[in-house]
């Protein structure tokens, strides 16, 4: 994916979904975004750059320890459709 559909789609979800309840957004390096539970070593790791199609590949880390890896459907690439994605996740871990 060129560098510059990644960085429209960081400006996207930062504009419309920094936060999703005690989720934080962040764009960790090239390619690679995540959600972070606020006061907890809980993220989400989610990427579209390296997708097979119409599947998105989550990662949920706890501590630095892989504890579930799944996959979402996911075919436009748009800030929309990628939180779209990552939501199910988000609400599955908020603890």
């Amino acid at each position: 994916m060129p560098q510059e559909d990644i960085t429209r789609l960081v400006a996207q979800i930062t504009d419309k979904h920094p936060f999703y309840g005690r989720w934080v957004f962040e764009y960790v390096y090239p390619g690679y975004f995540a959600y972070h539970l606020n006061r907890s070593q809980l993220s989400i790791f989610f990427t579209p750059d390296h997708t097979t199609k119409d599947v998105i590949d989550i990662q949920v880390d706890r501590d630095g320890q892989v504890i579930d890896t799944g996959e979402a459907p996911f075919t436009k690439r748009t800030a929309e459709n990628l939180f779209n994605a990552v939501k199910p996740w988000l609400e599955k871990y908020d603890a």
